[in-house]
């Protein structure tokens, strides 16, 4: 296993590198931060016909989100509800733009990027409450993206693909279930010790303390880290799940914990799709500016995403 020479020699990440103590950092510098570095990893994303600032209803309140149209003439394919990452603390809609645009190209689907109250100032449950009650509404309103409550999709990278996964099951368990799931490099819980959590700890810019560090404001005060909807291979039981796509990047200490969240998908008889990246880092949906190696993964989780929607 190769990491990607330019992702190597742009981000300086590998073997005996060492990230900033994240721990060193305020709230808004980490979210600043977050924000910036998506935009300069790439920074000249596909152009889709018409962008749409939109609030979604939730009951916490309206929440901002934005929509992505590729083709504004022909009704689309399917709708792509998309959990930003950010370890339930950082992430944006600003931030996340280039990535809503390549992944609304590379699948022809309407994107809906969402947003949800974020931790410290809002620790579990209230994320996963609000991507819920977005995905609920989205399903209620599908006429009003010119598709049908069947064609919607949820979808999420790393922190959002938690958030998505159990935003589905609860779907699934209310018999109102989604045409399909999408997890780019997920976490799957605070408890989950993997040898690639030890192995990558640092150098590949996302590390364990990091990982520690959002958890601990995320689960403020919460006791037990056994919820499904905070360790969902914990609760052994994801048969409520749509098809899914599972990828999942070499170089990422949360590798392990993809592929056990694929076993376990499998085993409880959901269709999975699983897309290894071996020579890429984790969160490589907005590194695709400064990588070949990104694009290429990108086209192909876009590939197995539409196949959601058109099989």
């Amino acid at each position: 296993m190769v990491l990607d020479p330019e992702l190597e020699a742009t981000l300086g990440v590998g073997v005996g590198k060492h990230a900033p103590a994240i721990r060193d950092f305020t709230i808004d510098q980490l979210r600043r931060f977050a924000d910036e570095q998506a935009m300069l990893t790439d920074s000249q994303p596909p152009q889709v016909e018409r962008v749409r600032l939109m609030e979604v209803p939730v009951a916490s309140g309206p929440r901002a989100a934005r929509l992505y149209e590729m083709d504004v003439h022909h009704a689309p394919s399917g709708l792509l509800i998309w959990v930003h990452g950010g370890g339930f603390v950082v992430g944006s809609l600003e931030g996340y733009d280039p990535t809503y645009r390549r992944l609304s190209a590379g699948t022809g689907m309407w994107v809906l990027g969402i947003t949800y109250r974020l931790a410290p100032e809002h620790p579990f449950p209230a994320g996963f409450e609000d991507v819920l009650d977005a995905v609920a509404w989205a399903q209620d309103n599908a006429s009003h993206f010119g598709v049908s409550a069947e064609q919607i999709v949820v979808g999420g990278d790393s922190a959002g693909a938690l958030l998505a996964l159990e935003a589905a099951l609860v779907m699934g368990k209310r018999g109102r279930s989604l045409r399909g799931l999408v997890l780019a490099y997920p976490t799957a819980g605070p408890e989950i010790k993997t040898a690639s959590m030890h192995d990558l700890a640092d150098g590949y810019l996302l590390s364990a303390d990091a990982m520690n560090f959002y958890y601990e404001l995320y689960l403020a005060g919460v006791e037990n880290h056994a919820d499904p909807r905070i360790s969902p291979l914990l609760s052994r039981d994801l048969h409520e799940a749509p098809p899914t796509v599972l990828s999942v990047a070499g170089f990422d200490p949360l590798h392990d914990e993809g592929v056990a969240l694929c076993g376990l998908l499998q085993s409880g008889g959901v269709d999975v799709a699983f897309l290894s990246e071996p020579s890429l880092v984790h969160g490589y949906l907005s590194l695709a500016g400064i990588s070949g190696g990104v694009r290429d993964a990108i086209d192909r989780l876009s590939a197995a995403v539409a196949n959601l929607v058109s099989a």
